[in-house]
């Protein structure tokens, strides 16, 4: 079940109950595990998943509404939760990492392949 969970990133309770939606367990194997070891999974998950990477998406749709003129550098400041002189500084490429305009220009040509 583990390796499983691992593979997939999901919950072994989720497993679980998938692995019995797909009738490869029966109902009472799955209540069995559930009634007994799961309980414990409610308070502490087996072998927790990690992130590999934080999620990116909301941050991405944030910039592309900014360099379409859908919102200002400072709303899209504040739903990234920075202040805007930090905003700034992204936007002039005043970072370490790539510029944001370079950036911005990327998402759109993603997003138009989409």
């Amino acid at each position: 079940l583990l390796g499983l969970k691992k593979a997939y990133g999901i919950s072994a309770a989720a497993l679980v109950n998938r692995l019995r939606d797909v009738e490869i367990i029966n109902q009472t194997t799955a209540k069995r595990i559930l009634y007994g070891v799961g309980k414990r999974w409610r308070q502490e998950e087996p072998d927790p998943l990690t992130r590999e990477k934080q999620p990116q998406r909301f941050q991405r749709l944030c910039y592309q509404a900014l360099a379409e003129k859908i919102i200002s550098m400072n709303k899209a400041a504040d739903l990234l939760g920075i202040n805007s002189r930090e905003m700034a500084k992204l936007m002039s490429g005043s970072t370490v990492h790539d510029s944001p305009i370079e950036s911005l220009q990327s998402l759109l040509n993603q997003t138009k392949r989409v």
